[in-house]
């Protein structure tokens, strides 16, 4: 639902903060959000977090003979690669962008 201001002032008020303060907001979001991408790409290369998820022997050992980082989310970079901040209407988000993730010989 759209703001609808009640009078001329409401008018021009919104009109100011939509016109000034919002792109502000926006820079100031998208490099919160930088920020917070490059905090996540850091934990998942220092593996902050999975201690309690390892990879199965099997697993380990196809990524190892494959010549692949042994990381959890890092056999091929492809993952920390897509990780992406995007803008939105009112500021970012941080996400994995939607693409194809070709497994290679792990699939």
């Amino acid at each position: 639902m759209a703001y609808k201001p009640s009078s001329k002032y409401g008018a021009l008020f919104f009109n100011a903060v939509h016109n000034s303060v919002l792109p502000v907001l926006k820079q100031e979001t998208m490099g919160i959000a930088e920020n917070i991408r490059k905090d996540v790409i850091r934990r998942i290369r220092r593996q902050i977090g999975f201690q309690g998820a390892p990879l199965t022997v099997k697993y380990l050992r196809r990524k190892i003979a494959y010549g692949l980082d042994f990381r959890t989310l890092i056999a091929t970079e492809q993952y920390i690669k897509s990780i992406v901040v995007e803008e939105t209407e009112y500021g970012a988000r941080v996400g994995v962008r939607n693409i194809d993730h070709f497994g290679g010989p792990l699939s």
